[in-house]
């Protein structure tokens, strides 16, 4: 970017902020604007298609639905006959979805005889001026750039506002620890995070020195306008003492707080209090970003605390918001005013067959536009009466047993299936000695719930030394050219996530050894739901 760009870019991002935070929200209209988007979901839709899709023959999306012979006349008609979901599985089974490698431009969209080579900016919203830049934090796959708009970032905050109302937070004092950007904060209330601590350790570069830079705009302007967003303090995954003094010394003031992070950093502070006689009776961790299990909930009660749980993705913020009550353990609400959902079966390279989650978003100012998007993740999808005050607004869809089919996820880091492929075929044999089927990556849990991701390598290939193989794998991904690696390969590292384990690796029905395995594609008690979900 140009120093000119550069400086306009600024301008724009601070100017925007300040008639972000000028005029707070309240519950009523927060409520009202949600429900004025679910009474017109399948109008949205069709507006977006008009302004992001065939308005743009570059699109992928345009170029997919001319392939599979839909005008938007044609789609405008789908959806009158068949409603909004029926009509994104028609589009589906017709070839017109992405995958995660072809949003993420590593590999072609292929679909018969059409090919179309892809980039990430190549599905970019340009419906709005962008003036926020953030990264994904891998969630599916390695980190990507992302611009969004303040109206993106005013939906996201008009959500949060109906959530903390629902549950009666707005009193606990509030904060979160996680690797996030400094729009994650900004609030369109009067509540705002007491605390915040960042896994992210300053790195001198361009992009680095102008995250800085905005980051001290934002607390200049969010403190002049009333709403303070917090100085970030710098905790490494595996030292969470400063984390758990703030959380013991609100306990100890009679007020336990709420701390949004990832579900494995959750653990790591209740680990820590528990071994060290910290009092954490009372708090409340928001977690999202990894299954929250029986193991995890375990821990968390151990030290009196409990948990509500997310289902997020960075390109849409909010999947699911945690159902107020829930029959299983990680139940959540579709956020059906901005997204729609459908399911298709998946085969995992494990030959497991998953319920895939199949994502389109409504909203137009996300920061990509999302037609039929793979999510990567599969789960139960269904609808039943619950009488919790999401249903009442109109949330009706409920998700539950939500996991990731081709991916591994760690303390909060994801990296997708393909981009380690190289890594278990290739690079290691050619280090350590082997072949193809020697070595495998398996997420796996810890007896405190903890997942972690086991280097699987195969007893006859004799002594190796592991510390060596964990380097190589650390070392691999950080020069990798994939944007974000060196970050990945940095947050795995101080988690002290890798761990080397000598068997067989896996092997499937047919003799074949993945190169990824997690127990979690094995999905045989999920069943898959009907084209409309």
């Amino acid at each position: 970017m140009s120093l000119i760009r550069s400086v306009k870019s600024n301008y724009r991002y601070a100017a925007g902020l300040r008639r972000f935070l000028r005029r707070p929200v309240d519950i009523k209209e927060a409520r009202a604007r949600i429900e004025r988007r679910l009474a017109r979901r399948g109008e949205a839709f069709l507006e977006l298609l008009e302004l992001a899709v065939y308005s743009n023959p570059k699109s992928p999306y345009y170029k997919l639905l001319e392939h599979a012979g839909f005008s938007l006349t044609d789609v405008r008609q789908l959806v009158d006959e068949v409603g909004l979901e029926g009509a994104l599985g028609r589009l589906y089974d017709a070839g017109v979805y992405v995958t995660q490698d072809e949003m993420k431009g590593r590999r072609p969209i292929k679909r018969g005889s059409l090919v179309i080579p892809t980039k990430p900016a190549d599905f970019d919203s340009r419906i709005e001026e962008s003036v926020v830049r953030t990264e994904t934090s891998g969630s599916t796959g390695e980190p990507t750039r992302l611009s969004s708009s303040f109206r993106f970032l005013e939906k996201r905050a008009l959500t949060r506002l109906f959530r903390n109302s629902l549950f009666g937070d707005e009193e606990r004092p509030r904060g979160q620890w996680r690797a996030a950007g400094q729009s994650a904060s900004l609030s369109k209330s009067e509540t705002t995070s007491e605390k915040r601590f960042t896994t992210n350790r300053f790195r001198w570069s361009a992009e680095g020195v102008r995250s800085l830079i905005l980051g001290n705009v934002t607390i200049a302007i969010s403190y002049l306008s009333g709403r303070p967003v917090h100085r970030p303090q710098f905790v490494p995954r595996d030292q969470p003492l400063p984390v758990v003094k703030w959380l013991a010394a609100n306990v100890a003031r009679g007020t336990p707080a709420l701390l949004a992070c990832a579900s494995s950093l959750a653990i790591r502070v209740c680990a820590y209090a528990k071994e060290h006689g910290f009092d954490l009776s009372g708090t409340l961790f928001e977690v999202g970003g990894e299954p929250f299990t029986e193991a995890k909930a375990a821990v968390l009660e151990s030290v009196g605390a409990a948990a509500r749980v997310h289902y997020t993705m960075r390109e849409s913020n909010g999947v699911g918001r945690s159902c107020a009550a829930p029959n299983e353990l990680d139940e959540v609400h579709l956020l059906s005013d901005t997204l729609a959902l459908i399911q298709r079966e998946k085969v995992t390279s494990s030959g497991a067959v998953a319920p895939a989650v199949v994502l389109t978003g409504l909203f137009p100012d996300f920061p990509k536009v999302m037609l039929n998007i793979e999510s990567g993740d599969y789960a139960r999808v269904f609808e039943r009466d619950c009488g919790c005050p999401f249903e009442a607004i109109g949330y009706t869809t409920h998700l539950s047993q939500i996991r990731s089919y081709e991916k591994l996820t760690s303390d909060g880091v994801t990296f997708l299936g393909t981009l380690l492929y190289d890594l278990v075929e290739t690079v290691l044999p050619a280090r350590f000695g082997g072949t193809i089927g020697d070595y495998q990556l398996a997420e796996e849990e810890d007896e405190s719930g903890v997942r972690r991701v086991s280097i699987v390598v195969a007893p006859d290939l004799g002594e190796v030394e592991e510390a060596a193989v964990v380097e190589t794998v650390l070392e691999n991904l950080r020069s990798s050219h994939e944007l974000g690696g060196e970050l990945m390969a940095d947050q795995w590292r101080q988690a002290g996530t890798l761990r080397v384990v000598r068997r067989e690796p896996f092997q499937t029905n047919t003799m074949k050894v993945p190169p990824l395995y997690s127990p979690h594609a094995a999905v045989a008690a999920v069943e898959p739901q009907s084209d409309t979900r």
